[in-house]
């Protein structure tokens, strides 16, 4: 299996299909148990490190962050690997203090399930927990050799399996990369999330004008609980940063740095913990909640793909084309599109047109990939050339937001008289509708 994808959601994913069907609630499920599963591992493991009031802030936080939510929501294996990151994390603290062995391999375990749900996600996420480890063995905890010897060989038989995606994933690493260079204010606003901060902020103001008594209190926790969560806040989003501003992979988003999202959730959680008294903290959380619904209500979305709907899309381009069966051009989604072939497949079977296999439209599509490549030009000409003989218009779908670069080869090619039309908008989803002149000829250029 080359195909760049988790093989351990992949088979999630199959299950829950064969059990409860294929429809979006049924989809979505997996996301939203395993976040759920993960708020509460992040309960019980900053019970276990600090107390009880850390504990409830610190999930708190963790469910407003909008990384979380959108994982939450998403198809996709984050959800997956963050609970298997909390798992694996949870474990190793165990282990460290009991020197147990049953701790040892199920860490194992769980920390190979990281990197199957996500390479570069979570394989931060691993760093940090050596580092736990090697500060706690600096500190004179030094677990037997065995047991180490153990947990390698245990990870590394358990991610064997993802040797030749981790190969083909390397050879074509920078087709999987979209974003663009951060500077200093993003890396700031990644660390701490600029409706936290103000909340903070906001919530001392108004307990200091209420109660005029408003002050910091450090509680004494352990060193190495201190060290681990600096680590997981600071480590994952510095780690893609500098990734991003010094080689040409750009690192730099969200759902590759959603591992840092415990880490910072207990940073703030020790913050606002240390803050008397106890209706400032409250405060605190009223505001953060009320400012992460604001922004949610009054955007009407958070992420640019929420409002996408690839369902209204296509009925529309078959309600358009019902009649004399015009072909439809649909762009792909995914960058991958861009290096893989992405014409092996029945449109309806490639998971390069996803959508296409998902909702099931009756309608002649014509495959283009997500970005244009150099044989195109003969591709989209064999296109227009086969199309003019037959048909008096056709269609195009795609999600690039602006204006895709085909929309521009398409109206050169077919002339001045030939302009694309903006039919319908589906979020950032797009249709085109170009109508071919009637004195068109087809073998002209």
């Amino acid at each position: 299996m080359h195909w760049p994808q988790s093989i351990l959601y992949s088979l999630l994913l199959c299950s829950v299909k064969t059990v409860f069907g294929a429809s979006e609630v049924a989809l979505r499920l997996p996301s939203v148990v395993c976040m759920g599963a993960s708020a509460f591992l992040l309960y019980k493991l900053a019970l276990q490190l600090f107390d009880a009031a850390v504990a409830w802030i610190a999930v708190t936080f963790f469910v407003l962050l909008h990384p979380v939510a959108h994982a939450a929501a998403d198809a996709r294996p984050y959800a997956l690997g963050l609970l298997a990151m909390m798992t694996a994390t949870l474990l190793l603290i165990r282990w460290m203090d009991s020197r147990r062995w049953v701790y040892a391999v199920t860490y194992g375990l769980a920390a190979a399930a990281m990197i199957h749900a996500h390479y570069f996600a979570f394989g931060s996420a691993l760093c940090v927990q050596i580092l736990y480890v090697a500060y706690r063995w600096w500190h004179g905890e030094r677990p037997a050799t065995s047991q180490v010897v153990a947990i390698v060989l245990v990870f590394a038989a358990s991610v064997a399996p993802l040797g030749p995606q981790f190969l083909f994933l390397q050879q074509t690493r920078a087709s999987h990369v979209f974003g663009v260079t951060p500077d200093y204010d993003a890396l700031l606003g990644k660390l701490c999330p600029f409706y936290f901060a103000i909340s903070i902020i906001a919530g001392l103001v108004v307990t200091w004008l209420w109660r005029r008594n408003v002050s910091l209190r450090f509680r004494t926790y352990s060193s190495s609980a201190l060290f681990l969560v600096l680590c997981w806040w600071l480590l994952p989003v510095l780690v893609g940063f500098l990734i991003s501003v010094a080689t040409p992979n750009k690192m730099f988003t969200d759902r590759y740095m959603i591992s840092y999202t415990p880490g910072l959730s207990l940073s703030l959680a020790l913050l606002v913990r240390s803050v008397e008294p106890v209706i400032a903290r409250r405060v605190i959380i009223a505001l953060s909640a009320l400012f992460v619904a604001g922004g949610l209500f009054v955007t009407n979305h958070i992420w640019h793909h929420s409002n996408d709907d690839w369902g209204a899309a296509l009925n529309f381009v078959q309600a358009g084309t019902v009649q004399d069966g015009a072909p439809v051009l649909i762009c792909s989604q995914y960058v991958e599109s861009d290096f893989m072939d992405w014409r092996a497949l029945p449109l309806n079977q490639n998971v390069l047109f996803s959508p296409l296999s998902y909702y099931r439209v009756d309608a002649n599509f014509v495959p283009l990939p997500s970005d244009f490549r150099p044989e195109l030009p003969d591709y989209l000409d064999r296109f227009v050339s086969q199309t003019a003989r037959r048909y008096s218009h056709f269609m195009l779908v795609s999600d690039r937001g602006s204006l895709p670069p085909f929309v521009y080869w398409l109206q050169g090619r077919l002339g001045k008289n030939c302009r694309a039309e903006l039919k319908a908008e589906f979020g950032r989803i797009r249709v085109f509708e170009f109508k071919i002149p009637p004195d068109y000829s087809a073998t002209s250029k």
